[in-house]
């Protein structure tokens, strides 16, 4: 699936229907895999609370989940090319 800018669809993840946005905007937008969605995100902090919801967790494909601060933000920007997953929380 190619996905354009500014286009959004929605995506059945663990079971909750998740609006999802392709946040890509030409420069300084890089395409990573979530779910097996190629996905266009922005370089930088990306808000995975807003993204995802509070109840998900984005994990890199080597198993290792993506540190966030308290506000839900990534504390490193995702990597282009990369595979990355979307995981119920832990409680």
């Amino acid at each position: 699936m190619t996905m354009r800018t500014n286009m959004s669809e929605t995506v059945s993840i663990q079971g909750r229907n998740i609006k999802w946005t392709n946040l890509g905007t030409g420069r300084g937008a890089l395409t990573v895999f979530i779910n097996g969605v190629p996905t266009e995100v922005t370089r930088g902090g990306i808000d995975t609370k807003a993204m995802f919801g509070e109840d998900l967790v984005l994990v890199h494909s080597s198993g290792v989940p993506l540190p966030t601060d308290e506000f839900g933000y990534l504390m490193h920007s995702l990597q282009h090319g990369e595979a990355y997953f979307l995981v119920p929380r832990q409680a």
